[in-house]
Order: C-alpha cells, then structure tokens, then sequence
C-alpha cells in the first residue's frame, strides 16, 4: 500500500511577505516579468512614469508573472492563457509607455507580439 504525503500545514499570513511568497522562499522570476521589470525601470529612469500609473505597473507585472506561470506549468488551455495575458499586456505597456508608434521598446513588444499569436 502506497502511503501519501501529508500535505503541509497551511501558512498564516504572517509569515508571508510583501509579494505574498512565503518568507524565507524565493519565487521564481521568468523572462517575460523580467523584461517588464526592465522596460519598467528604464521608463522610471527616464521619469515618465507618473504617481497614476502605479496601477498600470502593478497590472503590468501581475499579467508578466501570469504568463510565466501559465508557460511553466503548461496545464490545459496554457496557450489561450498566454495568449490573452499577451494581448493585454501589450496595451498595458503601451499606455505606460504613452506611444503606440515605432519608438516603442522593440525586444518587449516583439516578445509580447510573439506571445500574443496563436502557434
């Protein structure tokens, strides 16, 4: 007879941190929310980002981290789940930036262009 693990004991949140990962446990950063924490500070650096569009960042980094999640554990209809936080991400970051012309960061939106297509 196979025994099973005991799950493990639920965590207060107390002990979580200030991105909601337990603390002493890192979480894993993929390459989409990377590139958006990059293109984020580049536009802090440039001081065009103002105090309203900190929703926009947050918004912005959920959708990133959400596709990173749905590319890593690739459970059933992941692509639509990519492809849809793709599409919205791309708008997010073009009303952050302000531009929807050319001048626009070109490896983020390749990326997010490339996501956002069906394959």
């Amino acid at each position: 007879m196979t025994r099973r693990k005991t799950p493990p004991a639920p965590q207060d949140e107390a002990l979580l941190g200030p991105d909601l990962t337990p603390s002493g446990e890192r979480r894993r950063v993929g390459r989409v929310e990377r590139r958006v924490a990059e293109a984020v500070r580049e536009l802090r650096k440039q001081d065009a980002l103002r105090p309203v569009d900190a929703p926009l960042v947050g918004a912005e980094l959920a959708l990133a981290e959400s596709i990173d999640y749905a590319a890593r554990t690739k459970r059933p209809g992941w692509e639509y789940a990519v492809q849809g936080s793709a599409r919205e991400l791309l708008k997010v970051h073009q009303a952050l930036a302000g531009k929807n012309g050319p001048d626009q960061d070109d490896d983020l939106a390749g990326l997010l262009a490339d996501l956002s297509n069906p394959t």
